[in-house]
């Protein structure tokens, strides 16, 4: 059995990248935080996309190595979704 040792890693850091990009959005806007959160969210996002490349290259064992590349357009899906299914749903009101 091989090492799932880059598997796992891109899995956390998808979870952290997330947290970090949420984390700047509860930011009080005047902060100079919220470039470092957001850009560094991006940044984590990015290098775990390329361990899960890297895992699926090696043939690393189990489905682990492909949650990163579903999780991360899920949520992009999702979060574009959502907002407009919310607003047929109640009405496209200005509040």
């Amino acid at each position: 059995m091989r090492n799932k040792k880059y598997s796992i890693w891109s899995c956390v850091l998808t979870i952290l990248g997330f947290l970090l990009i949420a984390m700047s959005y509860n930011t009080p806007p005047d902060s100079h935080v919220i470039s470092v959160l957001l850009f560094g969210g991006i940044g984590i996002l990015a290098l775990s996309i390329i361990l899960s490349v890297i895992a699926i290259k090696r043939g690393e064992n189990g489905k682990l190595r492909y949650f990163t590349l579903w999780f991360i357009p899920l949520v992009v899906v999702m979060v574009t979704i959502v907002p407009i299914i919310l607003m047929a749903a109640f009405g496209f009101n200005e509040p």
